[in-house]
C-alpha cells in the first residue's frame, strides 16, 4: 500500500479557561465520525488509537470528529497538542479522557491536492506536562489514516527520452497515479504543438498506470524537440503537467555525458580571455560502422590521415574543436566557446545542449546532442 507522511510537528499549549473561536463553521466538503478505544502497542510508553477516515475527496477542507475512549481504570489528562502537519486544525471538547469513558475532538482537515501515494497519514499527540519533574511525560498517539480521492499526479516534473540514430522510434513512457473515482477511461492528454504528432495510450493498472507513445526518429532529425505533457480528466477536470525533452543520441558515445565547461584561455601561449570556457569529451566509435569510414578503417580517428570530423555547436553559435586520436576507435575532443557570443539564456531546453555532428568526409554520419554546464 502507498502510503504519505507529514513531518512537520506543530505544537500549542492548553490552558485554563480555552476559547473555541475556531470552532466558527465554514462551507465544508466532508463531515466524517469516527470512535476508536485508545491501546497500548507492545513496549511503548504511550498510547495510540489509529482512525481510518475512509476515502476523501482531494484539495478539500472538512470536518473530522473523533471520539476517544479510554478503556483503562486511569484518566488522562493533557497539556499540550502537538500535530504532524498544519493540515489538521483540532478543537477537544474537554483536556481529559476520563477513566472508562471518552472525549469527543472534533478537528478541521485540509486534504492535499497532490500527494505520492493514495494514503495520506497524520498525526495528533497528546501530551500531559504538568508535572515538570517527570522524566517521561504520558502521551496519546492519535493517527490518521485516509485514501485521497479524485487526484492525478505524475511521478516527475521532467522526462527526457533519448532515442538511438540506429533505431526508427523509441517508447516514452510517463509514469503517473490516478485514485479513484477517477479512471483512465476519463483521461485525455493535451500537448504542446512540438509534441502534438505524438499518440499517447494508457496502460497499466493500479499503482502502475503510464501514459506510452512511441516517438518517430524523424521527429528529432533536425535537433531535440520539447514542450509540456498535461494529463487531464474530462469530468473533474484535475489535471497535472510534465516537461518532455526528446533528443536523438549518437551511437558514437560521449563520455562524459555531462559536459563541464570551464574558464580557460585556449592554447597553452594564448592570452587569457574571461569569455572563453572549454571542456573535454572522449568519442568512441561504435563496432558497427568501423568499415563505413573513408580510407584505411584502421587509421586512428581524428589523426592526420582521417576522414573523421567533429563539429559542435552551442544555441546555432559553433564552438571551435580540436580531436586527437587515442586509438583506432577511441577520440579525445576539446571544445572551445566564446560565452559572450551566446544569446540571452532563455527556457528553451535546447539552449542547454550541445549539438554534435560527426562527419566520414563530407558525409554527416551522426547527429546528436548532450548536456552541459558551466562551472565558474
Amino acid at each position: 500500500m502507498r502510503v504519505t507522511y507529514c513531518f512537520l510537528v506543530v505544537c500549542f499549549f492548553i490552558h485554563s479557561g480555552w476559547t473555541h473561536a475556531q470552532d466558527e463553521d465554514s462551507s465544508t466538503g466532508f463531515d466524517v465520525s469516527v470512535t476508536e478505544s485508545l491501546f497500548r502497542p507492545a513496549q511503548a510508553r504511550f498510547h495510540a488509537a489509529n482512525f481510518d477516515l475512509g476515502r476523501l475527496p482531494s484539495n478539500t477542507e472538512g470536518v473530522v470528529t473523533l471520539t476517544v475512549k479510554n478503556p483503562t481504570a486511569e484518566p488522562f489528562q493533557f497539556t499540550k497538542i502537538s500535530r504532524s502537519c498544519n493540515c489538521v486544525s483540532i478543537i477537544p471538547d474537554k483536556n481529559v479522557i476520563p477513566a472508562g469513558g471518552s472525549t469527543e475532538f472534533r478537528m478541521k482537515l485540509k486534504t492535499p491536492e497532490f500527494a505520492k501515494r493514495e494514503t495520506v497519514f497524520a498525526v495528533v499527540t497528546l501530551s500531559d506536562e504538568s508535572d515538570q519533574e517527570k522524566e517521561v511525560n504520558p502521551s496519546i498517539s492519535l493517527r490518521l489514516n485516509y485514501q485521497l480521492a479524485g487526484f492525478i499526479y505524475i511521478e516527475r516534473e521532467m522526462i527526457a527520452l533519448d532515442i538511438p540514430e540506429s533505431d526508427e522510434s523509441a517508447e516514452l513512457r510517463i509514469p503517473f497515479l490516478i485514485t479513484k473515482p477517477i479512471t483512465t477511461k476519463q483521461l485525455a492528454i493535451d500537448a504542446d504543438e512540438a509534441l502534438n504528432d505524438i499518440s499517447f495510450d494508457f496502460d497499466g493498472e493500479g499503482n502502475d498506470i503510464f501514459a506510452s507513445a512511441f516517438v518517430p526518429i524523424d521527429l528529432v532529425a533536425d535537433g531535440p524537440v520539447s514542450g509540456q505533457v498535461t494529463i487531464f480528466d474530462k469530468v473533474s477536470k484535475r489535471e497535472d503537467t510534465i516537461f518532455v525533452i526528446l533528443r536523438k543520441v549518437s551511437d558514437y558515445k560521449l563520455s562524459p555525458s555531462l559536459m563541464r565547461f570551464t574558464r580557460d584561455g585556449g592554447q597553452a601561449g594564448d592570452e587569457v580571455d574571461s569569455n572563453v570556457f572549454s571542456a573535454r569529451v572522449l568519442i568512441r566509435r561504435p563496432k558497427t560502422e568501423k568499415k563505413q569510414l573513408a580510407g584505411n578503417p584502421e587509421t586512428p580517428l581524428g589523426s592526420a590521415n582521417s576522414k573523421f570530423r567533429v563539429e559542435a555547436s552551442i544555441s546555432g553559435v559553433p564552438c571551435r574543436v580540436e580531436t586527437q586520436a587515442v586509438s583506432t576507435r577511441i577520440v579525445k575532443a576539446r571544445v572551445w566557446i566564446d560565452v559572450s557570443s551566446l544569446p540571452t539564456k532563455t527556457d528553451d531546453a535546447a539552449s542547454e545542449l550541445v549539438d554534435w555532428k560527426i562527419y566520414n568526409g563530407q558525409n554527416e554520419i551522426s547527429h546528436s546532442s548532450s548536456r552541459f554546464v558551466f562551472i565558474e
